[in-house]
């Protein structure tokens, strides 16, 4: 008896990547199984906010339905639009050029990035414009070794997740 499934889910070349600020972002996966040469000639894409629910059955961002292709790579999302950090979990199941339908996937995630510039909400911390080499206020001397760039914050609630985008 021949058990095959995908794994090796990515999005955007990387496994559960955040901060993607692509809407349509590309998806892939590979195909393992009990015997070698299974072919794929079909796949279904399912997609939610929430893992639980997805493993329950419950695609409320996309589900492609039967999709007729052997392809396995750069196939893009075509779910509801993200909000800026916002997940989707997403499983595939294939079929095999036989007709059998494979176990699904383990789950898999991209998170949204920012996905619009008016939504920073931060400040950039970086030297002293006197510091800058590319400044026209920047000092002759050199200015001092690489810079330690910190911010201190006080956290008044417990945290449930955090994220910072550094770039």
């Amino acid at each position: 008896m021949k058990i095959f499934k995908p794994e090796t889910l990515k999005c955007g070349y990387m496994t559960d990547p955040i901060g993607i600020d692509d809407v349509k972002p590309l998806l892939s996966w590979t195909i393992a199984g009990t015997v070698s040469g299974i072919m794929q000639a079909a796949y279904r894409i399912s997609a939610s906010r929430n893992k639980e629910a997805l493993i329950d059955g419950a695609c409320d961002l996309w589900d492609s339905g039967e999709v007729e292709s052997s392809e396995s790579f750069g196939i893009t999302y075509g779910g509801k639009t993200l909000k800026t950090g916002e997940k989707c979990w997403w499983i595939v199941m294939v079929r095999d050029i036989e007709g059998d339908w494979s176990e699904p996937s383990e789950t898999a995630y991209f998170e949204a990035g920012i996905m619009d510039r008016k939504e920073w909400k931060a400040s950039f911390i970086g030297l002293p414009e006197h510091f800058n080499p590319r400044s026209k206020q920047a000092e002759v001397q050199a200015g001092p070794p690489l810079p330690l760039l910190r911010k201190n914050a006080v956290i008044m609630k417990a945290i449930r997740s955090a994220l910072a985008y550094v770039t």
